[in-house]
């Protein structure tokens, strides 16, 4: 078994009628939709996990990189990006220690 980082980012939609140079003030008539996604709930559905950081999983599975992208292929929606690399025992960051404990946990 293998620990991968999945890192997304979720592009927001904007409808203003306000010049596209999006800076945006009170005048502007901005109307700011927030996207609920479905890659979290995806990538806790293929195996152990670990949310790291707002937008950043860990996951524990046996699966490697390819078929985890396959796997959320199907929840990705166009405004959606992702990027999945697999973790080492090299590894160190400025982070809950719990974090680092629970991939050195899983790679031994």
């Amino acid at each position: 078994m293998s620990v991968y980082q999945i890192t997304y980012y979720i592009a927001e939609t904007h409808n203003h009628e306000c010049d596209h140079d999006h800076q945006h003030d009170e005048n502007c008539n901005h109307d700011h939709h927030h996207h609920h996604s479905n890659l979290p709930r995806k990538i806790k559905s293929l195996g152990a996990w670990a949310n790291i950081m707002p937008t950043t999983f860990l996951l524990h599975t046996e699966m490697n990189s390819k078929d985890i992208k396959l796997a959320l292929d199907e929840v990705k929606e166009d405004n959606e990006i992702f990027f999945i690399s697999q973790i080492t025992l090299d590894n160190d960051g400025s982070m809950h220690p719990s974090a680092l404990a629970w991939i050195e946990s899983r790679l031994k």
